[in-house]
């Protein structure tokens, strides 16, 4: 049976196979991929848990920063750069989004910061 042709627990178990197998970050990332195609979220949430459980102490505070690693610098967005932010923002962690908004604050131009002052300031904040 090809691996299109299985059912997705066996394509799952074989990918899982894989990925234990190479044991490297692509291939962990692959199952992961596989993971969202062939499983509802409810079965990745249920794997999720069972794999947490099986951590302890710091092990399982290194996998959880880790999952959740800060973004980065944002890309180089080379037409439309305000849909590559947005993206960015919702990836990046509050430290990084602060500390980004002020650096790129503080490198405008006096104008054009007053400009943008009174666009967020005419707003109510959320």
């Amino acid at each position: 049976m090809s691996f299109h042709d299985m059912p997705s627990p066996q394509k799952m178990a074989r990918v899982f196979g894989y990925a234990l197998t190479l044991g490297d970050s692509p291939a962990w990332h692959d199952f992961s991929r596989f993971a969202e195609i062939y499983l509802s979220e409810e079965e990745r949430a249920k794997l999720a848990h069972a794999a947490l459980k099986a951590l302890g102490g710091n092990d399982l505070l290194h996998v959880i920063a880790d999952a959740f690693s800060r973004a980065g610098p944002p890309r180089e967005a080379w037409y439309n750069p305000l849909p590559e932010a947005r993206e960015w923002a919702d990836w990046a962690t509050p430290a990084e989004r602060e500390a980004y908004c002020l650096a790129a604050f503080e490198a405008m131009p006096s104008a054009r910061r007053k400009a943008f002052l009174h666009h967020v300031q005419g707003r109510d904040a959320a």
